[in-house]
């Protein structure tokens, strides 16, 4: 997700019963994100038990109050009291559906990408590198990295339908 990017816009309706709550762009205080998703009446409760506003569970029967642009604004004021490690901390003992969202440079170092292994840097010919991500899903059978795209331009000459000769002028014409 891009940060203070909206993905669902909170004051619209979700189809179904729900009265809930999609914030994909809680700005902390530190300038990091967190997405919050209170979908249902207990990851509400437990979310107002843990900021400590008991009140703002009574609006979970009460599909408008929930989309207020008012109210939706005082959450995301909540947020810009502590660091984004700091919420992350207080919710983790909580069954909230609460989660960081980086910036491209921070997913390399999240403990569970990097755990599991999902980007191998590749250096080019020019002296540039760049991540290669890995198929996320991991089988016994088959290397991840295996499954991994071709170089870039691998298969030009494939896909364009193109001589070699035709392929080299391309190249040289700074084309492909």
């Amino acid at each position: 997700m891009l940060r203070g990017t909206r993905l669902l816009d909170p004051s619209s309706r979700l189809p179904g019963p729900l009265c809930s709550l999609i914030l994909s762009d809680c700005e902390a205080k530190d300038g990091g994100f967190l997405a919050l998703e209170a979908l249902e009446k207990n990851s509400w409760r437990a979310f107002c038990d843990a900021v400590a506003r008991p009140d703002w569970f009574e609006r979970y029967e009460d599909e408008d109050s929930m989309r207020d642009e008012t109210f939706i604004n005082e959450v995301r004021d909540l947020f810009l009291t502590r660091t984004r490690r700091e919420w992350l901390a207080l919710f983790e003992d909580h069954d909230i559906c609460l989660s960081p969202v980086y910036f491209l440079e921070e997913v390399e170092r999240d403990p569970h990408v990097t755990a599991r292994g999902i980007f191998r840097w590749v250096s080019l010919e020019e002296g540039r590198c760049y991540p290669r991500i890995r198929f996320p899903i991991q089988r016994e059978e088959v290397s991840a990295w295996e499954q991994e795209a071709p170089e870039p331009g691998r298969h030009n000459r494939d896909l364009l339908g193109l001589s070699e000769l035709e392929l080299e002028e391309l190249k040289r014409e700074g084309v492909v």
